[in-house]
């Protein structure tokens, strides 16, 4: 179907390794193979800590991650996801998203030029991948950002990137951390308007 299974579906299903729940996303929608996320058509709602393994395709959609004080590992392992009015990636609540970068794996996220939020003069989420809480990246694939509305990517925390390929265009910010942005390896390139 549509990507979509109960609770009680989900605790008989077994995660990936080590309790990894395995994503794959579709035009349609995701498959969720294990527990603390949810599909609602082509929106994934991530709901609890853990390790979440992501592959697939979806041309608009999004993955929301919105887990209270947990620590969300996305780990994207050949995903390609745009949303054609909102952030593909929006970290709305966590105490940290991690994005793991599969050895060997290509990524792509990208925005559309316009936003629609759901709320009178919002202006947050406002990049391809948007975080309100500590972002970090890791893992040693590639992943392509691509902000056609502002930022590339952006946290309201502390941006750390720890390893991997990132290439980033936008057309304001490539990288944007409000408390920091800290670079400790990886291969970077940013081509930004702003």
């Amino acid at each position: 179907g549509c990507g979509r299974q109960t609770a009680d579906a989900q605790k008989e299903t077994a995660g990936g390794s080590a309790g990894e729940t395995v994503i794959t996303a579709a035009e349609t929608g995701f498959t969720i193979n294990g527990p603390g996320a949810a599909a609602d058509g082509t929106v994934l709602t991530i709901t609890q800590g853990g390790s979440y393994r992501v592959s697939g395709a979806v041309s608009d959609g999004r993955i929301v991650i919105d887990a209270g004080d947990g620590e969300v590992a996305l780990i994207m392992d050949g995903l390609s996801i745009a949303s054609a009015d909102f952030s593909p990636i929006y970290g709305q609540q966590c105490k940290s998203l991690t994005i793991i970068l599969e050895e060997g794996s290509d990524n792509t996220v990208s925005d559309g030029a316009s936003y629609e939020y759901d709320r009178n003069g919002d202006d947050e989420p406002d990049a391809a991948v948007f975080s309100h809480d500590n972002l970090i990246f890791e893992g040693d694939g590639r992943l392509r950002v691509i902000g056609n509305y502002q930022e590339g990517i952006r946290g309201k925390d502390d941006v750390t990137i720890r390893s991997g390929i990132l290439e980033i265009e936008a057309v304001n910010d490539g990288i944007k951390g409000k408390d920091s942005v800290e670079i400790e390896g990886g291969t970077i390139t940013v081509t930004a308007g702003g």
